[in-house]
């Protein structure tokens, strides 16, 4: 499906002679800009723009506007992610004819690059050659038989929203020639500004990664990145912005619950005995004032209140929102981080509501045994609600912060087999953690370095 404008080579089945192209073009960067993109200068980088003439290898983009229209309009709704930036891709192809694709450029203006098949006097360029990349990282041309062994097609790919054209039109069109399987979603993003700019290194309006990493940390850092990131809308950087997140979020409010729920006035690993596998569904709508105890595990029946309830109501819908957020389809990965971070701060509220600090102390008063035991009960689910409020939210946050949730877990005595996404989801499931909780007086997440 490429066609050819040049000296007249000999032609493979399929390719056929062009006139030569007329563009406009930014001389410093050899690229062509679209005649719908420009006045008298780039929209897209401000740079001035000069007409000129040449012969070109074309990709018959033509040919593939009908096929690209019925993916997305038919096959694949939700192909390009967020949905309205699909709609944005359709309707171009709906609305306006498609051009074919010039993907060379004379070899005497560009010499570096790879030679067009037997004819050494163009070199193939953008976006040909970059786009095929995904496919040679999958270990392109496949073998036999081994077609998705490198990972080919992928679930989902990632780009940003300036190059939606290329990866979005150009990229589907190219596999489509080849008769392979596309990508099952496009995921697009916002850009990031600085100083509500878009980014330059010309201007010197960037962020330095390694120093940003040398500072913060890269957990610190992915969290920043995931939480405050747009998909629709762009985002401005701002170094305070991090130190706010790490200070309020991760300092303040994750670091802090595991330092006050791993306290030496707690038996974690006896509040999760007393707590673990009861039939915490049943609660599961906030609406419940008991909780049955596990009759073979020898537990009495807790009463709820209401603060209890909403305590659990939480660690059953908070989780299964954040998941389905992530869903392929979906992949809303910002707000399905806001929704794991309101498990910490529920359970934050609810610790300082219920103040178990206070009931541990009033275990060493003068009480009858029977009013002893009715506390001790009372400490037990507390801490339990709390400590699953921290393993369940530690067991989400393991793909923004790899680093650090793992320690978490470490702390808490969660098993290794035990921290995928399903065990989130398991309120009361898992009975083997807690041990040895509140002999790690490590902190977390430490001040960050000052730097003046």
């Amino acid at each position: 499906m490429m066609s050819l404008s040049t000296q007249n080579p000999p032609l493979s089945p399929g390719l056929t002679p062009q006139p030569a192209r007329k563009i406009w073009y930014i001389p410093t960067l050899t690229y062509c800009i679209s005649p719908l993109t420009f006045t008298k200068y780039s929209m897209e980088t401000g740079k001035i723009v000069e007409f000129t003439s040449e012969l070109n290898y074309h990709f018959r983009l033509s040919a593939f506007r009908d096929r690209l229209i019925s993916l997305y309009k038919d096959e694949n709704p939700n192909f390009v992610l967020p949905q309205m930036r699909h709609a944005y891709i359709l309707q171009q192809l709906i609305s306006q004819p498609l051009v074919d694709l010039s993907i060379s450029r004379p070899s005497e203006r560009l010499p570096w690059g790879i030679p067009v098949p037997h004819d050494n006097s163009h070199t193939i360029y953008v976006w040909l050659d970059a786009l095929i990349n995904y496919l040679t990282v999958a270990g392109y041309p496949f073998t036999p038989g081994l077609e998705s062994a490198g990972g080919w097609p992928a679930d989902v790919h990632v780009i940003g929203k300036d190059i939606l054209r290329f990866h979005c039109i150009y990229w589907p069109a190219f596999l489509m020639a080849l008769d392979l399987p596309l990508p099952q979603n496009i995921l697009t993003h916002a850009h990031w500004t600085m100083n509500k700019r878009k980014m330059s290194k010309s201007d010197g309006n960037v962020v330095n990664p390694t120093l940003a990493l040398s500072r913060f940390g890269v957990d610190t850092m992915r969290h920043y990145l995931m939480h405050d990131g747009g998909l629709m809308d762009d985002s401005d950087y701002s170094n305070e912005q991090v130190i706010e997140r790490y200070s309020k979020q991760l300092q303040g409010q994750l670091g802090n619950l595991l330092s006050r729920v791993s306290s030496k006035s707690f038996d974690v690993k006896e509040a999760v005995l007393g707590g673990a596998g009861r039939l915490w569904a049943q609660a599961a709508d906030g609406n419940c004032s008991t909780i049955s105890g596990n009759a073979g595990l020898g537990q009495p029946e807790w009463n709820l209140t209401e603060g209890d309830q909403l305590q659990v109501a939480a660690l059953f819908s908070l989780p299964r929102q954040a998941i389905e957020m992530m869903e392929p389809g979906r992949y809303d990965i910002p707000n399905a981080l806001k929704e794991i971070m309101k498990i910490i701060f529920q359970t934050n509220k609810y610790i300082a509501e219920t103040e178990p600090w206070k009931m541990a102390k009033s275990l060493k008063d003068q009480l009858a045994e029977s009013e002893i035991q009715k506390r001790k009960q009372e400490l037990r689910k507390v801490i339990y609600l709390c400590a699953e409020g921290l393993r369940v939210a530690g067991i989400l946050l393991q793909p923004f912060m790899p680093g650090k949730m793992p320690e978490l877990l470490d702390r808490m005595g969660v098993r290794g087999d035990r921290r995928r996404a399903e065990w989130a989801l398991e309120l009361g499931g898992d009975m083997d953690y807690g041990q040895g909780m509140t002999n790690n007086k490590s902190v977390l997440f430490p001040p960050l370095e000052s730097y003046d």
